[in-house]
């Protein structure tokens, strides 16, 4: 399945807190979107229902903080004087390219 990045804006609609105009194909779900922790998890589940994307191989701790983990992470590094644990980004784009791909993994991610 093949969709561009105005096709995807509907459901997007559905998942985000944020003005749909902010979003943009190099939006990252968690800081751009604000999709983070549980609800992350389950957006990914929805996207993979929708468009029938295979996310069994899809290291979701490797893209998404843990449930507060990014407001914590940032508070307690600033306390502590340290930086937060860095995140991988997961963008639209990689999204609409593991629609394309018919799964989201490592390998549709980090395509060069």
């Amino acid at each position: 399945m093949n969709i561009n990045f105005e096709a995807f804006k509907p459901f997007l609609e559905e998942h985000i807190v944020v003005d749909i105009s902010v979003a943009s194909p190099s939006s990252d779900i968690e800081d751009d979107l604000l999709i983070c922790g549980d609800d992350a998890i389950d957006f990914i589940m929805a996207y993979s229902k929708e468009y029938n994307v295979d996310v069994s191989k899809f290291m979701a701790a490797d893209y998404i903080s843990a449930e507060g983990g990014q407001l914590f992470g940032r508070l307690f590094g600033k306390l502590l004087d340290s930086e937060p644990a860095r995140r991988k980004k997961l963008t639209i784009q990689n999204l609409l390219d593991g629609i394309h791909a018919g799964k989201l993994d490592e390998s549709t991610i980090e395509k060069k």
